[in-house]
């Protein structure tokens, strides 16, 4: 049963009364005791009154017999005392009232005296007729009643003081009937509201220390100590869940622990006393009565391992440290087990007092483990060795192939400088392209395996985005040969032109993103598009897109789209021929450079590829557009609304607003203009093809109008009779790129059609004789090789000496004119002495840490090319050679070369 009132309200309401008897008593007894002091004092008043009275009666007889002025003068003092004690007396009800009387027979009787004086004064009776006058009686009597009256005023006096006496007592005896009664009502609440409570609360606590959580205190709630209680029951039953749960989880982990073969230990580091649990003795393989001793279980270990044992224990014990090792252990059966031991230490105490008491831990057995982990570093070297065999293999293969698809390329640039007819060099370009196609096949495979062992690594340096554009523009030009297509490249307006990062590896997945998309797209467009996804001041995230309107593909293809070596079907191999290995090559590589390469494509709807980068800008380049001023008004024309758009970025970009018509009627039909129009037109148009156009709009808008034709490669040739007439002013092969058009249109407005041709005239000029002067050492054990360089460095005007082999060219660096030579041009991988080797020796045996020597190397792992360096070796060309790269660097050693020699 809920109690009315909580103990704290009980104790408060008992205290409140207690402390309220007191005050009321204490109140009541100063009251009673002021009252009884002030009627002390009226008692001793009355008393003297009394007295005085008395001496007054004395006085009145003797003034009677023996009237002088020494009685009545002593009469009068008596009197005056008399009213001054009156004065003192402040009684109510009867003593009052004989007060009252007092005070009037007081002044009746002193009216009387003074009658009584004067006459004796005034007549001279003798004294027996004084004696017999009734004034004398009446005085006498006045006297008698005043003395009586004063007695009674006495009387009345005391007996008010007892009264307020017996009064004291017993508003005391009340109080402390009333404090008893107060005691014992708050003792009784003590008993059974606090004692009683605690005791039962005693019992149950003392009954959980000892073991039994079941016991409850039971008692009602609505108190502190019911409350208490209830906690307490609460607490024993949360406590007895817990165990349950505990003893639960022990028996678990004792599961847990024979199943995965570990146990748990304790060390008392002051005494050394050590305890095993129950998994421990398993895994030992001893008795489970047998307590062993730190001593003896240190021996179980052998020799070494139990050297590095007691150390470890040691510094836990000092130190506080960790004990976490694997060692060898001999049971005691015999058998030698790996175990893992783990330990960490038990504080005691605070603050200085503070050290390790206990190390507790785990014990384990790992010998099934340390066998697989034996076995997987096996396997693992066997992986690796296999590895490095692939990678070798492949390294030997790359350089098989390179090299004489080295010769094969060389040998088609050096018949592209020669004189051919039409056919002939239709012939040669096919046969580059073919060895070009090759390197690359040779190169995504090296690329995918080099990615794949983690070999491959970012550039970092500044780039152009729409150079990087233009150049897949160029690249894709002879992939589009064939195909009745458009290839557009659109660069959105605000996507920044200076970055950082690696833009071969960009261009690359560009390159076979395209080349995909081209290669299975018939009829439609194939559209390449960078737009800004963000833009900060030194990050950019560009996002890449490749559409294509081609066969597109199904879920099943999608599934197994970024598999190397894998293609949507066995029929779209045979048909379009490749290896699959592009898509493969392209989403690692993306990967690497932090993004992710996402595909959406249907049967019969074309496919879109796209991923996005974070680039960073280039903060030493200027912001700057590129702007030029042209003395006509831009006007694009084309059908394809794709294309249409691109090309206006373009034009835009150098600082131009041009005016775009879809409809060439609309063109047709422009009003004249304050100036001149150049307008740049797609020979596709609806209706009519560009030629036709171009005849319409100089008809109708005069020969001042400017026109661009836009065409496909195949077509130049049997447009060159329409430029030659004058129909058109320039032609644009396609796809167009950013570089192209600004040069086509800075050419057509004559702003630099005169300077430009002088350049070119100059440079074609040039390219023969741009290497004449420097002498070139040409080093490899491929004879064919050393006739290609011969041939084409002789062709741009170099002197060439040729050495088989590392020896040969130490014999021509010995000679006395070696001086003569300004860069050596050496193979890597050579018989007997390989150009490493060669390197080596002419820098340190004859000393020549001048002369620049290239590395020539059909390797394309950076670790070749790093081992080149190391040797001395100034700079790396890869096979098959790319002339233009060769001839470049050529040029600058032997040119820095020179002018070293001339400083000094």
């Amino acid at each position: 049963m809920k109690p009315l009132l909580r103990l704290k309200q009980g104790v408060l309401i008992a205290l409140v009364l207690l402390i309220g008897l007191v005050v009321v008593a204490t109140a009541t007894v100063v009251s009673i005791n002021q009252q009884r002091n002030d009627v002390l004092e009226q008692s001793v008043a009355a008393r003297k009154i009394s007295r005085l009275s008395t001496r007054m009666l004395v006085l009145t007889h003797t003034a009677s017999e023996y009237m002088t002025e020494t009685n009545v003068r002593q009469w009068w003092v008596v009197h005056q005392s008399i009213t001054d004690e009156l004065d003192h007396l402040h009684f109510s009800d009867e003593s009052g009232e004989i007060s009252t009387r007092l005070e009037e027979r007081l002044s009746d009787f002193a009216a009387l005296f003074s009658g009584f004086s004067h006459m004796l004064t005034s007549q001279e009776i003798d004294l027996d007729e004084r004696r017999s006058s009734v004034l004398t009686d009446r005085l006498i009597s006045e006297a008698e009643q005043l003395a009586e009256l004063s007695y009674k005023v006495s009387d009345a006096a005391f007996s008010l003081q007892e009264a307020l006496t017996q009064k004291r007592r017993n508003i005391l005896f009340i109080f402390a009937v009333l404090f008893t009664a107060n005691s014992f009502l708050l003792l009784l609440l003590i008993r059974y509201r606090v004692v009683r409570p605690l005791a039962q609360i005693e019992n149950v606590a003392n009954a959980m220390r000892a073991g039994n959580l079941n016991a409850r205190c039971n008692l009602p709630e609505g108190d502190e100590l019911g409350d208490v209680a209830a906690a307490l029951d609460s607490l024993a039953l949360e406590l007895n869940n817990r165990l349950a749960d505990l003893t639960s989880t022990t028996h678990l982990l004792e599961v847990a622990g024979r199943m995965c073969g570990v146990g748990a230990w304790t060390l008392d580091v002051n005494t050394h006393a050590l305890s095993w649990s129950k998994q421990i003795y398993d895994i030992v393989e001893a008795d489970f009565t047998h307590q062993p001793t730190l001593e003896e279980a240190i021996a179980l270990y052998p020799e070494e391992s139990a050297a590095k044992l007691s150390k470890a224990l040691d510094d836990a014990a000092r130190t506080g440290s960790d004990v976490n090792m694997e060692l060898q252990l001999r049971t005691y059966k015999g058998n030698l087990i790996w175990v893992h031991v783990f330990g960490e230490v038990i504080w005691q105490g605070e603050g200085t007092k503070r050290k390790p008491w206990m190390i507790r831990g785990a014990f384990q057995n790992i010998t099934e483990r340390r066998c697989v982990e034996e076995e997987i570093r096996r396997a693992k070297e066997v992986a690796e060795s296999a590895s490095k065999a692939k990678g070798e293999f492949l390294s030997n293969i790359s350089h098989e192939i390179r090299t004489p698809l080295n010769a094969v390329v060389g040998l088609a640039y050096i018949l592209k400088q020669s004189k051919l007819d039409s056919s002939q060099l239709e012939f040669v370009e096919k046969l580059e392209n073919a060895g070009r196609g090759l390197i690359d096949l040779v190169s995504g495979v090296l690329d995918v395996s080099k990615i794949e062992a983690g070999a491959m690594e970012l550039e970092t340096r500044p780039f152009s985005a729409r150079h990087l554009m233009d150049s897949l523009a160029d690249l894709m030009t002879g992939s589009l040969a064939d195909k009745p297509i458009e290839f557009v490249v659109a660069v959105a307006p605000n996507v920044p032109d200076q970055l950082v990062g690696d833009e071969t590896k960009l261009r690359q997945v560009l390159v076979n993103l395209a080349g995909n998309a081209i290669k299975f797209t018939e009829n439609g467009y194939v559209k390449v598009g960078v737009t800004v996804d963000q833009l900060d001041k030194q990050h950019c995230v560009l996002r890449f897109i490749i559409q294509d309107t081609g066969l597109g593909m199904d879920a099943g293809a999608m599934k197994r789209l970024f598999q190397s070596f894998s293609q949507a079907d066995s029929s779209i191999s045979r048909r379009f021929g490749g290896t699959g290995i592009g898509l493969a090559l392209s989403q690692k590589l993306v990967e690497l450079m932090g993004g992710t390469i996402s595909a959406v494509s249907a049967p019969g709807q074309g496919s879109l590829f796209a991923f996005s980068l974070m680039l960073s800008l280039d903060s030493k380049a200027t912001a700057a557009a590129v702007t030029c001023e042209f003395a006509y008004d831009v006007v694009l024309v084309d059908s394809f609304k794709t294309q249409l758009d691109s090309t206006a970025h373009m034009v835009e970009w150098t600082g131009v607003v041009p005016q775009c018509f879809f409809n060439p009627e609309h063109a047709l039909s422009m009003p004249p203009g304050q100036r001149p129009r150049l307008f740049v037109v797609n020979d596709q148009l609806h209706d009519m093809n560009g030629l036709k156009f171009a005849e319409k709009l100089k008809a109708s808008h005069g020969p001042e109008t400017k026109v661009v034709l836009m065409v496909r490669p195949k077509e130049t040739e049997q447009l060159q009779h329409a430029q030659s007439a004058r129909q058109v002013d320039a032609l644009l092969m396609k796809p167009l790129s950013f570089s192209a058009l600004k040069n086509v249109l800075q050419e057509v407005s004559g702003n630099a059609s005169m300077a430009s041709a002088a350049v070119n005239r100059l440079s074609n000029q040039n390219e023969l004789v741009f290497l004449a002067g420097l002498t070139v050492l040409a080093v490899d054990d491929h004879k064919l090789n050393l006739m290609i360089l011969k041939k084409i460095l002789e062709t741009h005007g170099a002197k060439v000496i040729l050495a088989e082999s590392g020896q040969a060219a130490i014999q021509v660096l010995s000679k006395p004119n070696h001086n003569d030579v300004d860069v050596c041009l050496m193979d890597v991988q050579m018989p007997e002495m390989d150009g490493m080797e060669t390197c080596q020796y002419l820098r340190d045996q004859l000393g020549l840490r001048q002369l620049p020597i290239l590395a020539l190397t059909a390797g394309v792992m950076e670790a070749d090319h790093q081992l080149a360096l190391a040797a001395g070796m100034d700079e790396v060309l890869v096979k098959p050679l790319q002339i233009d790269k060769v001839l470049d660097a050529v040029k600058r050693w032997g040119t820095h070369l020179k002018q070293r020699v001339q400083m000094h």
